[in-house]
């Protein structure tokens, strides 16, 4: 989905690499620059782990174990009003695109991390 060349690192000289930002989604209709979401996925794994890991490898990690903690906490956030709320309505649970996004699964059909959690 992003071309070898331009696969790591994300940004050079505080400007998102141009095939990030085609591939991230916008927070916002208006956001005329598409690095929103990419940025503050940045920020939330530096807050989580205390820093942006240096390697790709480790930085597709991190965000997946944010995204899987939140996605528990927010499940036994529900439970726990059990006979108040009747079930919670997934939805994004398959990329149909392939893109940064909170998906579950992503656009080549691999579970992510939050996935096996959800299930």
């Amino acid at each position: 989905m992003i071309e070898p060349e331009h696969l790591w690192p994300f940004e050079n000289d505080g400007e998102i690499d141009p095939q990030w930002r085609a591939k991230a989604v916008a927070r916002f209709p208006d956001e005329s620059l598409h690095d929103g979401r990419i940025r503050l996925m940045a920020n939330q794994i530096s807050i989580l782990f205390d820093v942006i890991p240096g390697q790709l490898k480790s930085f597709i990690q991190a965000p997946q174990i944010s995204q899987t903690e939140a996605m528990k906490f927010f499940i036994e956030r529900f439970r726990m009003g059990k006979w108040r709320r009747t079930g919670i309505p997934w939805w994004n649970i398959r990329d149909g695109l392939p893109l940064i996004s909170d998906a579950i699964v992503d656009y080549y059909n691999r579970p992510k991390l939050a996935y096996s959690s959800i299930k």
